[in-house]
């Protein structure tokens, strides 16, 4: 069996991944739309078993295994890694507005879109269901008869149904979601009518982080996929370009400009998933003082929360953190443009972007610690 997970040839990567994995996606179309060269294989029963928890010590995909055998896990992590030694067509802007625009969007898409994702594709038609526990049966078992992979697959779905309330996905927000889901889908729609991209010719961490969600559960999944067809054919060709072959040969949009097609996620952000970051982070802060442990708990208990005018309750997720510190440490890096300053006054977001988080945290060896 070990034989079956060797590294690969010189020159690529393997991607044990998903097609019906939102952050399989996020990272196969950064492999695309860098050019960097790699082969995609099916994380299955037995790679997990025998390849990905050894390995990484977690069952979480996408991993990317490299020709010196070492095995990266999380796909925002392994994005950075690859950025410092693949620098064409770079997946995070340098200039200042666009760069802290980009990691806004990227936390948006990772952690506030994850309502949307897991709503859009579990409370569907059965036909819709059928066809997604199919889907995860053939990824686990490929062999398997279809009837035992639906099997399979409607019991290993129960599992990521039972993520929905602690993500703040219940009966009381169902209308919300659904709401922000349909406004930030025509928003884009009016954006990819004069874009090919977030910030212009070539893809950044923002459009990878939405990729996720809009391909492997927007675009894919039977009921999601036709509403997507009908609605948003801009968001559509957006979804082809970013899935398909071709590397860009643009570039990010002329004086750090940032669209104003995006305003109404910045204002999302600022007004809805800004206060719940800081009270995450003030949370850890917390737990850290009252415990003085190295290792971050991944949950923590329920806070409020409130989307589209609806407020509810959903834990405290430490990832949340993490992906937190990515704009943060970028608004820091370039707090003397003034520009910037401006920019993020205008869009309400400077109290956001010169939060003191007091216990920062960072990965090692695929667990969150204290810094």
């Amino acid at each position: 069996m070990k034989g079956r997970f060797t590294p690969p040839q010189l020159g690529t990567y393997i991607l044990y991944g998903a097609d019906i994995s939102l952050y399989s996606g996020k990272l196969r179309c950064y492999l695309k739309k860098k050019g960097i060269p790699y082969q995609e294989k099916a994380a299955t029963y037995a790679c997990y078993k025998h390849f990905i928890i050894p390995r990484t010590g977690v069952r979480y995909i996408p991993v990317l295994h490299t020709v010196d055998d070492q095995v990266w896990q999380d796909s925002t992590e392994i994005i950075d890694r690859l950025e410092q030694k693949f620098t064409e067509n770079p997946a995070i802007p340098k200039t200042p507005k666009q760069q802290v625009a980009a990691h806004l969007i990227e936390i948006y898409a990772d952690q506030w879109l994850l309502k949307t994702a897991l709503y859009s594709r579990w409370y569907a038609s059965k036909a819709s269901l059928k066809e997604i526990w199919t889907g995860f049966g053939q990824l686990l078992f490929p062999r398997y008869p279809k009837f035992l992979q639906r099997f399979i697959g409607k019991k290993v779905s129960a599992k990521f149904r039972g993520f929905m309330p602690g993500l703040g996905i219940k009966p009381e927000t169902f209308e919300a979601i659904e709401q922000h889901t349909k406004q930030l889908t025509n928003v884009l729609d009016v954006h990819f009518s004069v874009h090919d991209y977030i910030l212009g010719g070539i893809p950044s961490v923002a459009d990878y982080a939405l990729i996720g969600v809009f391909y492997a559960h927007l675009y894919r999944d039977l009921d999601s996929g036709k509403t997507l067809k009908n609605v948003a054919p801009n968001v559509v060709k957006w979804v082809e370009r970013m899935i398909g072959d071709e590397i860009p040969s643009g570039d990010y949009l002329a004086s750090d400009e940032v669209p104003e097609s995006l305003d109404w996620i910045f204002n999302a952000i600022a007004n809805q998933q800004a206060p719940v970051l800081m009270d995450t982070a003030e949370a850890l802060h917390l737990w850290q003082e009252e415990h003085q442990t190295e290792e971050v708990p991944r949950i923590l208990h329920e806070h409020e929360f409130e989307i589209e005018g609806v407020q509810s309750t959903r834990k405290i997720i430490a990832h949340a953190q993490y992906m937190m510190q990515r704009p943060l440490d970028a608004y820091t890096k370039n707090q003397r443009d003034q520009a910037l300053k401006g920019w993020a006054v205008e869009k309400n977001l400077l109290m956001f972007l010169t939060y003191d988080i007091k216990s920062p945290i960072r990965r090692q060896d695929n667990r969150f610690i204290f810094i």
